[in-house]
């Protein structure tokens, strides 16, 4: 059964995960805070999506986001900004394995039954 504390916990997650240059000071370098600002803006709306109505593709997309925020530092070059980096890589690892959480909960699910979710 796909469980709504889920959903809140990414919503936490995205809205740290967008607030984390400033909660980590450093905004001086643009790359992580544009990074960061988008990924947590399109995390937040899947998860609002999530929360109203679930489909499947929510759950993947919240996932590619948080392997995204786990791979971001190396990719854009910012590994050495501490403790932006470390941030990064904690939220996109607890955001793709809340992911894999649901996607495993809900494998067995009908459309249908993902429709009820929320209501």
């Amino acid at each position: 059964e796909h469980l709504g504390w889920e959903d809140w916990v990414v919503m936490a997650l995205a809205i740290l995960m967008l607030l984390s240059p400033w909660i980590a000071g450093q905004t001086a370098d643009s790359t992580p805070v544009i990074n960061a600002s988008l990924a947590g803006v399109v995390l937040v709306i899947v998860a609002g999506l999530e929360m109203a109505r679930l489909y499947r593709w929510h759950e993947y997309a919240a996932f590619l986001i948080g392997l995204w925020m786990l791979a971001a530092p190396s990719f854009l070059g910012y590994e050495s900004l501490q403790p932006l980096a470390g941030w990064h890589q904690a939220l996109g690892a607890g955001v793709a394995f809340l992911s894999v959480l649901e996607i495993w909960q809900d494998w067995r699910l009908t459309d249908d039954d993902l429709a009820e979710h929320g209501r």
